[in-house]
């Protein structure tokens, strides 16, 4: 069912030709011409001639509109920068681990080092004349003597 503002919108306007055209034959044509600015201030004047509280509703609209995408494009921004410094945090996180890794594997090659000269160092005992000498390492403690007077 259509509204009364349907139909009038469907009547039809007579062009100088006695042709006439809907307005929906006006919009269509409206939309695939290239319009200058003179030729859009035209357009939108008679409109506003017409109706002038819809084009102001319109234009109202539009501003919200733009206010909305200046604020999200502000927001975008806001958000584009704390990503940059969260991004700049986890390549000083990044950096700090590798140089403490490379300081650990260098600590671990220096430890693995003196624990290989400690190594050779109890498998050879250096005696007072300077000379190296292997050190027996299955060697028995010595027994506990007992006193055989002590015996019955």
């Amino acid at each position: 069912m259509k509204t009364s503002s349907e139909t009038e919108s469907q009547k039809k306007i007579k062009d100088k030709g006695d042709s006439s055209m809907t307005l929906q034959d006006i919009l269509t044509g409206l939309c695939s011409l290239t319009l200058s600015e003179e030729e859009v201030s035209s357009v939108l004047a008679i409109l506003m001639e017409k109706n002038p509280l819809a084009l102001a509703d319109q234009n109202r609209e539009l501003k919200e509109k733009r206010e909305e995408m200046t604020c999200m494009g502000d927001q975008q921004v806001a958000m584009e920068r704390e990503l940059g410094l969260k991004c700049k945090e986890l390549q000083n996180l990044q950096m700090k681990f590798i140089q403490m890794r490379e300081s650990l594997e260098s600590q671990l090659t220096i430890l693995q080092l003196e624990n290989t000269i400690l190594k050779e160092a109890v498998h050879h005992h250096v005696g007072p004349d300077g000379e190296q000498t292997p050190v027996k390492e299955d060697v028995p403690a010595p027994a506990a003597h007992e006193d055989s007077a002590y015996h019955v």
